[in-house]
């Protein structure tokens, strides 16, 4: 017999033998069958809108934007969840110098770092989420982009 077929062969029955044994070692995963009524995809896994949890107290239309904020320029501490606080953009004018723009008015604090209560004591934290419109939400994330944003803690709205 040619060297050729009798590795041809040996190659052939090494594939076969490799296939059977990977069929047999490995368990098929199958998936039960969905009924006609239950959500297929992404949704199959969440609960209901009615049931899922609430987290955040979000207005109805409104969106929550969480964003970092340096202790300095977020009152030393002071803002807690519910507090309305106006956010201003900083960012690099063509000079080189920093330049800052009136960016959102009377915007509601949801949270603060994970925090959604306000405490006794003020603390620290990087973190602000504020309810925001979905278009006020596009201007906060541009705003991120070029520079940073400072929060001014305001009285009651």
């Amino acid at each position: 017999m040619n060297p050729r077929r009798i590795w041809l062969w040996s190659a052939l029955f090494g594939l076969a033998a490799a296939l059977l044994l990977y069929q047999l070692l490995v368990p098929e995963t199958t998936s039960p069958p969905i009924a006609a009524e239950e959500p297929a995809g992404d949704d199959a896994q969440q609960p209901p809108a009615a049931e899922a949890p609430k987290l955040l107290p979000i207005a109805e239309g409104m969106r929550a934007v969480s964003f970092p904020v340096d202790p300095s320029q977020g009152v030393n501490g002071f803002i807690r969840p519910g507090d309305y606080v106006d956010l201003v953009a900083v960012a690099p004018g063509a000079d080189g110098a920093q330049s800052g723009s009136l960016l959102l008015t009377n915007a509601r604090v949801l949270a603060v770092d994970q925090r959604t209560e306000a405490g006794d004591e003020p603390g620290t934290y990087s973190i602000l989420t504020v309810e925001v419109s979905p278009e006020q939400g596009v201007r906060l994330a541009q705003a991120l982009r070029q520079g940073s944003i400072a929060a001014m803690l305001r009285g009651t709205p």
